[in-house]
């Protein structure tokens, strides 16, 4: 458990410094991140895309009869999600934030932001599921998830594009409702304990 800890953390540390650059570079400015806020993105994510991961994953087996994913490393719950995701989902509620930020600074059209916004909920998450597979390939030679179709070469799909859509959109309601009732540090901390239960009931 320490070895998974400490490799996690390796990994949550660097994915917050790709990330940055990367949205920075998008931006073409620093980002000033409100570090409260940043945290309540992270702490939310991590219950709300880990619980419907492992829900949909499930759901779709149901209905079509073979997983779309399976994790290669440290699966739990039936190989539906990881022991690694209690940093890789907090990575993608600081993506998310990053890309809000992003967003708020640039002067765009009405069309030209709702394409960003449906951009963001549709297809940044198989985006960067790409990068991690690949990133994992290169230093592992192993997937850290296997898309059984093979359409995106087994490192994501087209057919995860609706699950990424309906989560992202209910993530962000989550967001506007919970951040009017609580403070953002106390968000974040209860949400990132609930997505820590999922994790070890599995």
């Amino acid at each position: 458990m320490f070895a998974i800890l400490l490799k996690g953390g390796m990994g949550l540390v660097f994915g917050l410094a790709f990330l940055y650059g990367m949205w920075r570079l998008i931006a073409r400015r620093p980002l000033h991140c409100h570090a409260p806020t940043a945290l309540m993105y992270m702490g939310t994510a991590f219950p709300v895309f880990c619980f419907f991961e492992v829900a949909v994953g499930h759901g779709h087996t149901w209905v079509f009869g073979q997983p779309l994913w399976q994790y290669q490393i440290q699966p739990i719950h039936g190989g539906q999600t990881s022991l690694y995701n209690f940093a890789i989902w907090p990575l993608y509620g600081w993506h998310l934030y990053l890309c809000e930020q992003t967003l708020a600074h640039m002067t765009l059209s009405r069309p030209m932001r709702s394409s960003a916004q449906a951009l963001k909920h549709t297809c940044s998450g198989p985006l960067l599921e790409i990068l991690a597979n690949i990133g994992m390939l290169s230093a592992l030679g192993r997937y850290y998830f296997y898309y059984l179709p093979d359409d995106l070469w087994h490192l994501t799909s087209v057919q995860v594009v609706p699950y990424y859509a309906l989560t992202s959109l209910l993530f962000s309601w989550v967001i506007m409702k919970v951040r009017r009732i609580a403070r953002p540090l106390t968000v974040g901390a209860m949400g990132y304990l609930i997505g820590l239960s999922i994790i070890l009931w599995g």
